[in-house]
């Protein structure tokens, strides 16, 4: 009875937390519905959470259920995984890859518009280092994104975002993207393989796992040059990443991840310059 009336007073609190965590959304209006469905539609190459429903309330508030993944972080596992383990996750980063001939006109339009948008905000927030960031954005700024396309896209690829469990790979988190396509996803990938963004706050990142990172970037530079217009298309998603590293920098707070950045902008563009 103690157990059962445990359980009981868990499910009320963490119910009450949810509503509260719903109303807060709902207040400040994120687009948390859009994302429910993103998911609930996704189409990737990976497994996602199910989500049995969502649907407003009639008191305004947003209800929901999904499936759990009591899965492992591919961040965290990968440090440990096995070369047989290594192959199935480049072989599940290699199916994101879609070779193709027609590209997306309206990409380079979109695309600076927000490079734009982002410019002016980093001026307003980070304006002591304005002379820092004057080359990233003239190297966005010039660049000709005629390799995009437009496709299924999860918005947050990044290691911390991927579970696995019993051989299988899920995705979590799924985000709206300013630009849909699996060159981003693909760029959040290498905003691990090539920045270590999800181990940035470790104080010591081991032998083992930059190995097994550099053998996963290695291949995934490699399935992308093979395709059509390959390099061309690997060039395209380091701007991607590079990009991605300016997004990040108005919400830092912390002095550490802002050095971070921008080591890592200078680490891109000197990568660019070599591809």
């Amino acid at each position: 009875q103690s157990s059962l009336a445990s359980s009981i007073y868990l499910s009320l609190f963490l119910n009450a937390y949810l509503i509260l965590f719903l109303k807060i959304y709902h207040y400040i209006k994120l687009p948390f519905i859009f994302v429910l469905e993103k998911q609930k539609y996704y189409k990737g190459n990976f497994k996602v959470p199910k989500v049995f429903y969502f649907k407003n309330t009639s008191s305004g508030l947003y209800s929901f259920s999904m499936e759990y993944i009591s899965g492992q972080k591919l961040s965290d596992y990968i440090s440990t995984a096995d070369m047989d383990s290594i192959d199935l996750i480049s072989q599940k980063f290699k199916s994101i890859i879609i070779e193709h001939d027609i590209y997306d006109n309206e990409a380079n339009i979109k695309i600076k518009t927000k490079i734009k948008e982002l410019q002016k905000k980093i001026q307003t927030n980070k304006s002591k280092y304005k002379k820092e960031l004057e080359t990233p954005f003239n190297l966005l700024e010039k660049f000709d994104w005629k390799y995009c396309v437009s496709s299924d896209c999860h918005g947050d690829l990044t290691l911390e975002n991927i579970l696995i469990k019993e051989r299988e790979l899920y995705v979590i988190d799924l985000l709206d993207s300013f630009y849909d396509s699996w060159l981003i996803d693909i760029a959040k990938i290498f905003q691990d393989l090539e920045c270590l963004w999800s181990y940035r706050n470790y104080d010591k990142i081991d032998d083992n796992l930059r190995a097994r990172l550099s053998i996963l970037k290695e291949r995934l530079c490699d399935d992308i040059i093979s395709i059509k217009n390959g390099r061309q298309t690997l060039i395209t998603i380091y701007h991607f990443l590079l990009l991605n590293l300016l997004r990040i920098l108005p919400y830092t707070k912390e002095e550490s991840t802002e050095k971070y950045i921008y080591f890592e902008i200078k680490n891109i563009i000197e990568i660019i310059k070599k591809i």
